[in-house]
Parts: structure tokens; sequence; C-alpha cells
């Protein structure tokens, strides 16, 4: 069975894949530089920050000083670190969020619920009842 291992060793963060017949087969180490370098496709738990339903969005704290932005429509399939009374989003829950678009100049991060996890010939989309395959394997 494969695992995967992710924890923070002081301010690196250490992730290691192993399985029971090779053992350890990957090794990876992140130093903290102090600045949160966000691309497409990383992984957090945000906390909401500030909802404006006129625009219908959300604003989720990724990391001190950075934001993102969470279109309330993109918040289909949500999965909070928190326990929740109710549905609705609130201001201080925490949710899993994927980066759906890198910032550019003065727009910040756009933010979706809908997690992916791609590898080389799949990709695994958690909340969606259909199975596709790459063309790679066919």
């Amino acid at each position: 069975m494969n695992q995967l291992l992710i924890t923070r060793q002081g301010k690196a963060i250490v992730s290691a894949g192993y399985n029971e017949k090779q053992g350890i087969f990957q090794f990876h180490v992140v130093p903290d530089e102090g600045e949160v370098r966000i691309e497409l496709g990383d992984i957090f738990v945000g906390q909401v920050q500030n909802i404006v339903p006129n625009i219908g969005a959300a604003f989720v704290g990724l990391a001190p000083g950075v934001n993102g932005y969470l279109a309330l429509e993109e918040n289909r399939f949500p999965c909070y670190a928190n326990p929740k009374n109710t549905e609705k989003l609130c201001i201080g829950d925490k949710l899993l969020v994927q980066v759906r678009r890198e910032p550019v100049k003065s727009k910040q991060v756009s933010l979706t619920t809908d997690i992916t996890l791609s590898g080389k010939y799949v990709v695994l989309l958690p909340y969606h009842p259909e199975v596709k395959l790459s063309s790679k394997i066919m």
C-alpha cells in the first residue's frame, strides 16, 4: 500500500512517499524561506476572512498577508477543517482550497474547493461520479 507522509520539521516541510515493497521511494524537503510561493494547483487549508454577497465571493486567507478569491459558485464541494453547524459558508470557516489561477498584477489568487489531484496517467476528481482515462493509456 502506498502512503504519502507530510510533516513540518522546524521551519521546513518534509514529504515522503512510502510503500511496503520499496520503503521510502520519494523524499522531498521544502525550506521555509519566509515568503509563501503560490503556484497553480497548490492546495491550502484557508480561513474565510470576508464574504461579499454583492460579487458572490469570499476572500480566504492562505498565509499571513496572502489572501485568495473564492467565487461562491466554485464552493460546490467544500471540505471543512473545522466543525460546522450550518452548510452556509461563514467568516472564520477553515476549508480545503486549490489554486485555480495564479495572481496577476493586482489581482489575487483565484481559488476553488473542487480539488483535483493529477498524476502521469490519471486525474483524481474525488467528488465527480464519472471515471475518465488518459489517452496515453489507450
